[in-house]
Formats: C-alpha cells, structure tokens, sequence
C-alpha cells in the first residue's frame, strides 16, 4: 500500500507539497450571549404599569429571567450542569447600577 501522495495541498491559500496530509480542523463552539434590548437602561419604570423585556441571543437554549429587591431571596433548585454553565449573584442599588 503507498502511503504517499505526491501531490499539492491549498492551505490557508498557499500550495505546499504535501507526501501525507493527514489534517482536521477544530471548530469551537460558539460562546453564548444574551443581549437585553429593552429596557436596556435610562428608562424611568412607573410603579404597577406593565413592562415588556426584550432580549437578543445566540447559541442559547433558554433565558430565563428573576427579580428580587432589598432584603429578598429567590427559591433556586440546583441542577446538572457541565463546564460551561456559569451561575452570576447581582447586588444593584436603587438606580440598577450592578456591583459584583
């Protein structure tokens, strides 16, 4: 069996000898983002009038969205989850500026 091919290869535009091109290439998977579009700051929100929150997202199955003001908590049942979930505590003052 030959195991060699005298041929040329393109890579990366540029045409190189190759005797065995054994090659593959990796293709990350894209990082999810989510991009809140509305309200996405400035806004005056007036007590007990209906908001809708809008939201732009790539490589994301689910969004889900919480609310807790001054002393509050917020039941949350741990799930699975692999390498690539992340999980953000939020602290805000009462003009929605965050602090980590």
């Amino acid at each position: 069996m030959n195991y060699y091919n005298r041929s040329y290869r393109k890579i990366f535009g540029i045409l190189v000898p190759a005797l065995v091109f054994l090659g593959f290439v990796i293709f990350a998977k894209a990082a999810p983002t989510v991009t809140v579009t509305a309200p996405n700051g400035g806004e005056v929100l007036t007590t007990s009038k209906i908001y809708r929150i809008t939201w732009n997202s790539e490589n994301v199955d689910k969004v889900s969205i919480g609310y807790s003001f001054g002393e509050g908590s917020l039941n949350w049942i741990a799930t699975n989850s692999d390498k690539y979930c992340k999980h953000k505590l939020l602290r805000l003052d009462s003009k929605f500026r965050e602090y980590n």
